[in-house]
């Protein structure tokens, strides 16, 4: 080789595989899209459940502007909302736990459910009736609301304290979701 031929050569901008792309630089495209891939899991978990339904009276009109609150029988919290025009109200991102229901509306007389349950990732249509009636007076339902979500398909599993404190544990939490029913081991 001449030394016209190494200055001629070095000229050339150097190139590491095809078109001049470095094997770290394609890696970067796929490492990125993993990474994102892998964080999209992230947002099906969820943590709340929700409560929502509609007021009416006793001829089944819809009542707008009735005032429904509900309380943690857990922490005491209360949490109100008004109904819509539709007489529909709606509670969401509820904490999981026993709520009871008070419903009020002027000219009604107020209606409880002492008992209701939000699950996390369910959605609970809990209707009421009011009865024309003194406002003093209260009507309280013993019925509890449904356990089964009618307004969704999602598939969801919950394990309460009880059952958390008598199950076998290993070393890492998302083995409690193999025994959750029809979830199957990657193995």
């Amino acid at each position: 080789m001449h030394l016209s031929q190494c200055a001629s050569n070095s000229r050339q901008p150097l190139r590491n595989g095809r078109n001049g792309v470095s094997r770290f630089q394609r890696a970067i495209p796929f490492f990125l899209s993993v990474v994102l891939l892998s964080t999209l899991s992230l947002f099906g978990q969820e943590r709340f459940g929700s409560f929502l339904g509609t007021v009416t009276d006793p001829s089944g009109a819809v009542l707008q502007g009735a005032t429904v609150t509900i309380t943690s029988k857990e922490s005491g919290r209360e949490y109100k909302t008004t109904t819509d025009n539709s007489g529909s109200y709606i509670f969401r991102s509820v904490e999981p736990g026993h709520y009871s229901f008070t419903f009020e509306e002027t000219g009604f007389s107020r209606a409880e459910i002492s008992d209701a349950r939000a699950v996390v990732g369910q959605q609970f249509k809990v209707d009421m009736q009011l009865r024309v009636g003194a406002t003093q007076t209260a009507v309280e339902v013993t019925e509890s609301a449904p356990l089964i979500d009618t307004t969704g398909v999602t598939r969801s599993n919950n394990i309460n304290a009880e059952e958390f404190a008598n199950l076998p544990k290993s070393r890492s939490f998302q083995s409690l979701a193999l025994l959750a029913p029809s979830v199957n081991s990657p193995d």
